[in-house]
């Protein structure tokens, strides 16, 4: 998964997470449980990751975004919809995923808007 905002980026392999990657204040809010992992089929599916690298966009980034309104591009359908709706049907791992960001969001007052764009423009 990977993401950039303002010059800064993060590359990480799936299999290669570690907590130590994110900024200290947000350690504690980086609960391991919500890591996809390959024994959960829930978590390791890809709208699930999708999610995911936003989520660690938002440890990573969110004390710069405190009191704004933030527009980030994904080129996953599912994301979008989950994010803006704060909302996942039938996949109790997502849902508690959104559970956490959106207490992230509320704590941070972030106003998140998540807008698709295609995966030829995703570069």
């Amino acid at each position: 998964m990977g993401g950039f905002y303002n010059g800064e980026h993060f590359g990480v392999a799936w299999d290669q997470l570690h907590a130590a990657q994110l900024p200290r204040s947000t350690r504690n809010r980086n609960n391991k449980k919500l890591w996809p992992r390959s024994d959960c089929p829930m978590s390791s599916h890809i709208n699930y990751k999708e999610m995911f690298a936003i989520w660690w966009a938002l440890l990573r980034w969110g004390g710069q975004w405190r009191n704004k309104c933030v527009t980030l591009h994904c080129d996953n359908e599912t994301a979008r919809y989950c994010f803006n709706k704060l909302r996942a049907t039938r996949n109790t791992a997502m849902m508690r995923l959104l559970r956490h960001v959106a207490r992230f969001l509320a704590d941070y007052n972030i106003r998140l808007k998540v807008v698709r764009i295609t995966s030829d423009a995703n570069v």
